[in-house]
């Protein structure tokens, strides 16, 4: 009887030190966030526009990009409207205004979602010459 009260605590105690370690492994860092994306996709409660609609409103001057920057500050400019925002990468949240809209990061992508509207924003390479 005893021996089967000592397995189960110790199979409780290996699943709590599994869990804390994959748990920390999965966590984001600042380093994988930290730079630039570009608009790729939007979703709105009436509709969707798509990459090639991105792309063609890119080439007329419309931009959409957001960076988030190493003090957990982020700057969105959509068309030429700028917002600043903050990140929280314990919570997965940006936070503008007292409001919060949740996020993904998933493959250099960003996705967040507010009120039936969602935007995906995927990160650009900076090349070393264009950082000087």
């Amino acid at each position: 009887m005893k021996m089967n009260q000592w397995k189960k605590i110790s199979c409780t105690v290996l699943m709590c030190v599994l869990l804390l370690a994959l748990t920390a492994c999965s966590g984001l860092k600042k380093e994988d966030v930290v730079g630039t994306y570009e608009l790729i996709s939007m979703t709105t409660e009436d509709n969707s526009v798509n990459e090639q609609t991105i792309q063609g409103l890119s080439q007329m001057g419309f931009v959409a990009t957001l960076e988030l920057k190493d003090d957990g500050t982020a700057e969105m400019n959509v068309y030429g409207k700028k917002m600043t925002l903050t990140y929280d990468l314990n919570k997965m949240v940006f936070k503008a205004d007292g409001d919060m809209a949740p996020f993904t990061f998933e493959n250099g992508r960003i996705t967040f979602t507010q009120d039936g509207n969602s935007m995906t924003f995927q990160k650009i390479e900076v090349s070393a010459s264009d950082k000087n």
